[in-house]
Parts: structure tokens; C-alpha cells; sequence
């Protein structure tokens, strides 16, 4: 360093600054990513003195101290990170992760701006990153172990209990996971959508309809279940079903399975519990009240008019819809054949939450107040 200029020093400080930051999300990301966390002093230790680098670059380049400080303040070890026993990846599923990406992209943006050609990491620095990397590597395949493990154990076990005719226990479940002790955290998309399927089964019912969550059906080899359904007191010759989406990645495939849906549960429900076969289905597409959500609606008004304004076919019926669980409001959209129904104001009205970690998060709050 003592025969570098004042140019090369920040060129060479700007490349090992965004080394270490891709270094600690690198950690972050091994640490929380796929179906479980695995503790690890180890990685715990590195995570540690990466921050502490990235500490002396941020007083160095003063525009990394706010993002750093954000990721330092989510998860200030990978052991207070997962301290909440129920939910650890809380702080990773709501801004974690894009306080991670904040942080490279700043630090890729110093780089970007200091960055000499000439600029390499010393023989001693090289060695670092190396040690950091087999740390994180050793991490991933770890966990790829114990992952493997647990599905090879839980196939023993599903095999006992096929070739025994005694039923599978509660001891005999959970020995499928007994050689190891994951952190196995459901996904935030099965939070927020049982969140929103028990809100809506208790607002359909406060309405005065016998709603029943998960409602299974198998015909003709189409299985599948419904979120939400129930079977008219009044009426047996009526049947709704709702689907509830947090989010939706394939509108197409989400629309078609409704189709499905619409036409077979009804019937094989019914046949199963000796029921008359209702003549009527209504298939209710319940979107939560998210800004993605009705940003999708406004960029495919086109497909959901055609979906949603048509008539009765074949004895089924399709709404569309918009639900909050917060304040229980569960309001039709109603689209008609010039788009009326889908404008712009309206969609905007119902952009309640910005997105669904949002949504999660203000609904658990609020369930813990009344706990």
C-alpha cells in the first residue's frame, strides 16, 4: 500500500469493499435459503468478521453506512437472526432480502465508480476470500446432506408403515427427522395464504354460510382441493367454491385450474358424501388486496373481462374478486365487457398492502394484540 497512490489505494479499497459485501449476502443467502437453516458456529464466526470489514469500508466510503447498517440491524449474527422460534426467517422474508440487495447494489456502484483496471486483491486477501468461500461452500453442501437425510429417513418410515398394518404414530413421525435438527421454517406463501384462508372462512361464516376450509376432491384421475367451499342450506342445488391467491405467477394455469375445479369438485364432493349433485357451482378467484395483485389485474384486463363478465355456462358461474383479511371488506370487481368495472381508480382503491410479507406481517401483529 505504502507505494500506491491515493487512486490506486481507493480502486483497491472499492474492489475488496464489494468482495466482502457479496461475501456477507453470499453467507445470508446460504444461511436462509431452501426449505431449512442449518446453525453453523463456523459460518457464524465468518459471517461476524466479514461485517466487521465491511464496518471499516462503510468509514471509508461513507454511502455503504446506511444499507450496511440496515442488514446489520436485521441480523446482527446468524444466531439472534433465527431466534424467533416459530418464525426464523422472519427478518429474511419481510426486507431482509432486499436490504441484501440494497447493500450490493450500493457497493457495486462505489466499485463501479473507483474501480481501476489494474486493481487486485493482495496474496494475503486472496487467501481470505478463499478461506470465506470454502466456508460458505462447506455450509451448502452440509445442508444438502442433512436435506437428503431427512427424505431418505421419511421414505423408511412411509415404507414401514405401507408394509406394516399398523398405523403410522406420532413416535414414528417424528423419528423421520431425529438424526438431525433443522431449522425448517414454512414459506412465507403458506403463512400468508392460511392467514388469508382463515380470515376468509370466518368472514363467509359471520355472513351466515357454513364455510369449510380445504375441501378435497379426486374424479376420474383429476384431484386437487379448494380453499374455501360450502353447499347452500337453503339451496342444495347450490355449491361455491373460492380460490385465494397472496400472489400469482401463471395467470393461465391459476384460471385453468379454477375451470377445474368449478367442474369437477362439486360433483365428486357429492358423490362421496351420497349427496345430491348441486346444479349450480359458483367459482369465487379471491385475490388479496396487494398492489402486485392489482397491478396483474389492470395489465391483463383483457383476459380477466373475458374470464369474469361472461354468462353462466354449463352451470358454473365465475367471480372475481378482492379480499382484506385486515378489515374483512371481501368486494366483487365486477368487470364488464368495456373494462369499466376493471379502472383504474377502482384497482387503485384496493391496493391496501404493498405486498404480501406486508400483509403477513400487519396480520400476525394484530393476532398477537388479541393474544
Amino acid at each position: 500500500m505504502a507505494d500506491m497512490s491515493q487512486a490506486e489505494i481507493r480502486s483497491h479499497n472499492a474492489l475488496m469493499m464489494r468482495a466482502i459485501v457479496e461475501r456477507v449476502a453470499a453467507v445470508l443467502e446460504t444461511f436462509f435459503g431452501g426449505y431449512m437453516m442449518v446453525e453453523s458456529a463456523d459460518l457464524n464466526t465468518v459471517y461476524l468478521i466479514l461485517l466487521k470489514d465491511a464496518a471499516k469500508f462503510a468509514e471509508f466510503y461513507p454511502r455503504l453506512k446506511d444499507p450496511l447498517d440496515e442488514v446489520v440491524a436485521l441480523f446482527p449474527n446468524l444466531y439472534e437472526a433465527t431466534a424467533d422460534t416459530e418464525f426464523p426467517d422472519e427478518n429474511w422474508e419481510f426486507g431482509g432480502q432486499q436490504a441484501v440487495q440494497r447493500l450490493k447494489g450500493r457497493a457495486s456502484e462505489i466499485h463501479v465508480q473507483e474501480m481501476s483496471s489494474t486493481a487486485e486483491p493482495s496474496a494475503d486477501e486472496k487467501r481470505f476470500l478463499t478461506l470465506v468461500d470454502e466456508s460458505i461452500k462447506r455450509h451448502s453442501e452440509e445442508k444438502a446432506r442433512i436435506w437428503k437425510r431427512m427424505e431418505a429417513r421419511v421414505q423408511e418410515v412411509a415404507q414401514a408403515n405401507t408394509s406394516s398394518s399398523t398405523p403410522t404414530t406420532e413416535s414414528a413421525s417424528r423419528s423421520a427427522a431425529a438424526t438431525v435438527a433443522p431449522i425448517t421454517p414454512k414459506p412465507l406463501h403458506d403463512r400468508a395464504h392460511a392467514a388469508c384462508v382463515e380470515e376468509l372462512v370466518s368472514k363467509l361464516r359471520t355472513d351466515g354460510f357454513n364455510a369449510q376450509p380445504e375441501g378435497t376432491y379426486s374424479r376420474y384421475g383429476e384431484r386437487g382441493s379448494v380453499d374455501v367451499f360450502f353447499l347452500s342450506d337453503d339451496d342444495p342445488s347450490f355449491c361455491a367454491i373460492y380460490e385465494m391467491w397472496t400472489e400469482i405467477d401463471n395467470l393461465n394455469e391459476a384460471l385453468r385450474k379454477l375451470d377445474e375445479k368449478s367442474r369437477i369438485f362439486a360433483t365428486a364432493y357429492c358423490e362421496q358424501a351420497g349427496m345430491k349433485r348441486p346444479t349450480l357451482t359458483r367459482a369465487h378467484f379471491v385475490l388479496l388486496a396487494t398492489k402486485p395483485n392489482m397491478d396483474l389485474i389492470g395489465a391483463h384486463k383483457e383476459t380477466f373481462t373475458a374470464k369474469f363478465a361472461g354468462q353462466m355456462t354449463g352451470g358454473r358461474r365465475f367471480v372475481l374478486q378482492v379480499f382484506d383479511p385486515l378489515s374483512g371488506d371481501l368486494h366483487d370487481l365486477s368487470p364488464t365487457p368495456n373494462n369499466t368495472g376493471l379502472g383504474k381508480e377502482s384497482l387503485r382503491k384496493w391496493a391496501r398492502f404493498a405486498n404480501k410479507a406486508v400483509f403477513y406481517k400487519a396480520w400476525r401483529s394484530r393476532k398477537q394484540e388479541k393474544e
